[in-house]
């Protein structure tokens, strides 16, 4: 709730919060197959959202604290403003889950740019 409410008040940042449903049915139910790779936080899968765009979903290992969650909400906060071509930039979050999940762009293997179209 922290995190809407400080959404809410910044003007112009884009953050989208994802459901459940909508983050399970754009991986086909964390399905094997949409594995990108596994690091020491969690799993990331390939997400196509009803809307026809591609996401890279993370999905962490283990649920938080709730010490733990209100700096992951400000974490995400930051993350969500940042802007760089360097950095692959945070769309979302699904955060009625135990165990949450971030949304980010795309970016296809060996692809320096988001707008890349050689995937």
């Amino acid at each position: 709730m922290l995190l809407l409410h400080e959404i809410s008040l910044k003007q112009g940042t884009t953050f989208i919060v994802f459901t459940e449903a909508e983050l399970v049915e754009a991986t086909d139910n964390l399905a094997d197959k949409n594995i990108l790779g596994h690091g020491g936080f969690g799993t990331v899968y390939r997400g196509l959202l009803k809307d026809g765009g591609v996401v890279a979903v993370k999905r962490f290992i283990s649920s938080m604290a709730s010490e733990q969650q209100k700096e992951f909400g400000k974490q995400m906060l930051i993350l969500s403003q940042i802007n760089h071509k360097n950095i692959v930039k945070l769309l979302g979050c699904c955060l009625e889950v135990e165990v949450p999940m971030l949304v980010y762009e795309f970016i296809p293997k060996n692809c320096r740019e988001a707008s890349c179209t050689c995937a």
